[in-house]
């Protein structure tokens, strides 16, 4: 009977594990909207053409980032800048992305889609740059020099969009294309 109990106990701290483990995975990969955000939050991710430090796809979302998103407005413009930075303690990687868009004054998609181009005109642009460095180490970051940002939901609470495009490094003149951009916020 002292065997049936000790088997009975692994076998439950067995499950317990493996179901917090599963629950932990799930959190990680539940942030797929703004939906899934705490206020103040950001998400942002992308696919690279080519290796960007070691990797070709960047996720940066909560539970492992510091991020933020802010909206302001002046007489033109509503200004919007997501922030987001992601340190893996496992690999030493810092990752960092900064999406800001500059849309016509009380812009929303009630109407449809809000298309925003990298380097547009001075009231409708986009402005991206990324990093994807190793602590301690000076990697310079990219900058987007063509593309669109395309937001599919902005209301007073949250964004939501996706974005693609052409990215260069000025200091070593190199580049690298954007592609399957997404990003969501949750304002404040």
């Amino acid at each position: 009977m002292r065997l049936t109990n000790v088997l009975f106990v692994a076998a439950l701290g067995g499950f317990a594990l493996f179901a917090s483990c599963k629950k932990v995975d799930d959190l990680k990969n539940a942030y797929t909207g703004s939906g899934d955000l705490a206020a103040g939050q950001a998400t942002i991710s992308f696919n690279t053409d080519k290796d960007f430090n070691g990797t070709t796809s960047i996720n940066i979302k909560p539970g492992s980032t510091t991020s933020a998103v802010k909206s302001s407005s002046n007489s033109v413009n509503d200004n919007i800048v997501l922030t987001a930075t992601s340190v893996d303690i496992s690999t030493g990687k810092i990752s960092t992305a900064q999406l800001a868009m500059y849309v016509p004054k009380n812009s929303t998609t009630t109407s449809g889609n809000i298309t925003v181009p990298f380097k547009g005109s001075s009231t409708n642009f986009a402005v991206l740059t990324i990093s994807n460095t190793n602590t301690g180490q000076s990697t310079p970051a990219y900058g987007m020099e063509t593309g669109n940002v395309v937001i599919t939901k902005l209301t007073a609470t949250e964004i939501e969009g996706t974005f693609s495009g052409h990215a260069t490094n000025d200091t070593e003149n190199t580049s690298i294309n954007l592609s399957n951009g997404h990003f969501a916020g949750k304002f404040n």
